[in-house]
């Protein structure tokens, strides 16, 4: 099973975020033992599981079909890439979210469901959205 955590603050970027992608969450990242991989303004990177969801006010986490392995190789391969400004602004119609040069944290996400063999979301879709992949989950 593959693993997706889930969150959101009650900070006013994620309550932008939330609301204008019809979200309960702002972001997500993919499970890795007791670490998670995600995509957050300063790139992709690992952090703990603890850091991912201290000052959360809600955090959930889905679990999918597939090879969590294959996942999370995919996920820790991007370690290091910049953040997806581009996309996470709502342009990401410019560009194809599965180009592994940047990421926002649903873009990684669903890049490693795909790797793991679970696909959430259409692979012509223009964006993925936390609500996209939490929607699947669940």
């Amino acid at each position: 099973m593959i693993k997706v955590i889930f969150s959101t603050t009650g900070g006013i970027g994620s309550r932008l975020l939330r609301v204008m992608m019809a979200s309960p969450y702002s972001h997500c990242g993919i499970v890795a033992g007791d670490d998670v991989v995600e995509a957050s303004t300063h790139g992709v990177r690992v952090v703990s599981l603890y850091d991912f969801i201290r000052g959360s006010i809600k955090h959930e986490v889905c679990e999918y079909e597939g090879d969590n392995e294959e996942a999370v190789a995919a996920a820790l391969k991007q370690v290091g890439k910049p953040y997806d400004w581009r996309g996470v602004a709502g342009v990401a119609a410019q560009r194809n979210w599965q180009d592994d040069d940047c990421w926002f944290c649903s873009e990684l996400a669903a890049y490693a469901l795909r790797a793991g063999g679970m696909c959430p979301v259409r692979l012509d879709a223009d964006r993925i959205t936390p609500r996209d992949l939490w929607v699947c989950g669940n």
